[in-house]
């Protein structure tokens, strides 16, 4: 009688009332794991990055002794950005891949579509204000006036490639060690039937029109978000308070669309957009 019943199940789409309850039920949440995952990441992010105390006066040795075994003639600047892919991208990939046994997709490294990407153009129209407040500020035109002297492009160049290893990292990587089901399917509450599903997928990202769907998150997840957010903030310690100010709510945006995308990728698209019309309105300011 269940082969039969789990036939027809399958074979038209409908499940019944016990078997929905099943997979309605709330899987169980180690918010201690959490919280201890994002103490020890946050140590290891800000042993590099940021300018907390305490952690950075480890982190000016920890940089010297990388910089002694890859042994670069590089520039400050250009050695520092090496020694953070080391730090930042390779070391967690391996981790990630090798030992927790993770796929590339479940910490975050996957693409988007043609229309993800028309979502985040819409997206960047609306922080748009914000970026040329920023870039009019007088702080920000102090902070990034010595690198855009040392030379435009290259400056662009390796802070591209600072940020490809930043959103990997906090996007990506480590938020996925911090709660290992954040970019799987079964992370994010979808409300209605199987059948509404799949039209859903066919007529793209219903997320985007629908508002409140984009928000109706489990809560557990938006604590992820939080502290991901907040780990965002405390890397940009150090810089004009504005942008530090600013880090928290958009650090905490950036882990929501990756959580909504599942992947990192959109977080460095946006970022990048977002700062490099800050530097090229900054420009064009002074």
């Amino acid at each position: 009688m269940s082969n039969k019943s789990s036939a027809i199940e399958k074979s038209t789409g409908f499940r019944s009332k016990k078997n929905l309850n099943h997979l309605e039920e709330p899987k169980p949440r180690n918010y201690i794991r959490l919280l201890i995952a994002f103490l020890v990441l946050s140590f290891y992010t800000l042993l590099l990055w940021g300018n907390v105390p305490l952690i950075s006066s480890l982190g000016t040795p920890y940089f010297s002794f990388l910089k002694k075994i890859i042994n670069l003639h590089l520039p400050h600047y250009q050695s520092w950005v090496v020694i953070s892919g080391i730090h930042f991208l390779l070391v967690p990939l391996i981790i990630g891949r090798f030992f927790l046994k993770f796929s590339f997709r479940k910490l975050g490294l996957g693409g988007i579509s043609f229309s993800q990407f028309k979502v985040l153009l819409l997206l960047y129209l609306v922080a748009l204000p914000v970026l040329i407040w920023l870039s009019a500020r007088e702080d920000m035109y102090q902070y990034y006036q010595p690198y855009i002297k040392e030379g435009l492009w290259t400056y662009l160049l390796w802070t591209n490639l600072i940020m490809v290893f930043e959103h990997v990292s906090l996007q990506g990587i480590l938020v996925a060690f911090m709660e290992p089901a954040f970019f799987s399917g079964s992370s994010e509450q979808i409300s209605g039937s199987e059948s509404n599903k799949g039209k859903k997928n066919k007529r793209g990202l219903m997320w985007v029109r629908d508002f409140q769907n984009w928000f109706r998150i489990d809560p557990y997840y938006y604590f992820v978000i939080l502290l991901d957010g907040l780990l965002f903030m405390l890397i940009h310690v150090g810089k004009p308070i504005s942008e530090v100010l600013t880090a928290f709510p958009g650090g905490v945006f950036l882990a929501l669309l990756a959580f909504k995308f599942k992947s990192f990728l959109p977080c460095y698209l946006i970022h990048t957009m977002t700062a490099g019309t800050i530097i090229f309105l900054i420009i064009i300011f002074n």
